[in-house]
């Protein structure tokens, strides 16, 4: 409540609209204990909706099992070209939780294969910009899409973006064209947040054995190394040799160490879902 305060303080507000947290904390009571302040919050009208980013279907299970008195309306997450979670999509559409997409552009950043030509034949078949293909095909999904331009400062320097990330609301993509754009997601992904301590393990593994790494850029995170908690760049997110950290990762001598620090792990993810996360592709 501490925390919801003060950043109502900094806004210079009495409430918002919406109100979030990150992502899920260590453990499921904690995580649950931070859904009863957002609901305390809401019923002083603090906020009028609540939400959650960057979980899971398990995560979001696993909350809803909790016997909450306010409903999860929003799902915040990492929905993008290359990078779709359909099994989080497929539970929160079943539970009337709304999907939001945050950096749905990361993926040009990365050397994802297939990525461009996929993008850019269907920005030519509806003569568009591939940004305004690759937000068409979020939308097609019902997933509101955040705008990736940002300049706090200076926001006026966003004007043109916005007005072409307003045009995708006339782009209607054809199911061949969204099938082709799904096949770019290999294999079964969940949200490609990288702060939990689990993926925060597994990229410390796959940087012990020389596996390239992207710094997304937003902050920090801290490992635990025996009794000492160490700060480092938080990783993952656009990296633009993600494809080979993959590959590197799947080397029979990084096998066992990448299996154990990123194919043990619960709370819903594998080795399939957590090495690319981490790998920042």
């Amino acid at each position: 409540m501490e925390y919801i305060d003060g950043e109502l303080a900094q806004l210079n507000a009495t409430h918002v609209d919406l109100l979030l947290f990150h992502h899920r904390c260590r453990t499921p009571a904690e995580t649950v204990s931070v859904w009863r302040a957002f609901e305390i919050a809401k019923r002083l009208g603090k906020a009028k909706h609540l939400g959650v980013s960057n979980f899971n279907r398990h995560d979001l299970a696993t909350l809803l099992a909790s016997g909450l008195e306010e409903p999860i309306e929003v799902l915040e997450a990492h929905f993008g070209v290359g990078l779709m979670d359909f099994e989080v999509l497929e539970f929160a559409n079943a539970h009337r939780i709304h999907p939001v997409a945050f950096a749905s552009l990361s993926q040009r950043g990365t050397d994802l294969t297939g990525l461009h030509a996929a993008v850019g034949a269907v920005a030519a078949a509806h003569a568009i910009s591939e940004v305004q293909a690759m937000y068409a095909y979020v939308l097609a999904y019902n997933v509101t899409v955040i705008s990736s331009c940002f300049h706090p400062e200076n926001p006026s320097r966003c004007a043109a973006y916005y007005v072409q990330d307003l045009a995708t609301f006339d782009v209607v993509l054809s199911a061949d064209e969204i099938a082709s754009l799904d096949r770019l997601t290999p294999g079964k992904r969940t949200c490609t947040d990288c702060y939990t301590d689990e993926c925060q393990a597994c990229v410390a593994a796959l940087h012990a054995v020389g596996c390239p790494l992207g710094v997304n850029g937003w902050g920090h995170t801290w490992w635990h190394v025996g009794d000492n908690l160490t700060e480092h760049p938080a990783w993952g997110r656009s990296n633009r040799n993600g494809t080979h950290c993959l590959a590197c990762a799947a080397l029979p001598q990084n096998e066992h160490v990448v299996l154990q620090a990123c194919g043990r792990v619960d709370g819903g993810e594998s080795r399939e879902t957590m090495v690319p996360k981490a790998c920042g592709i």
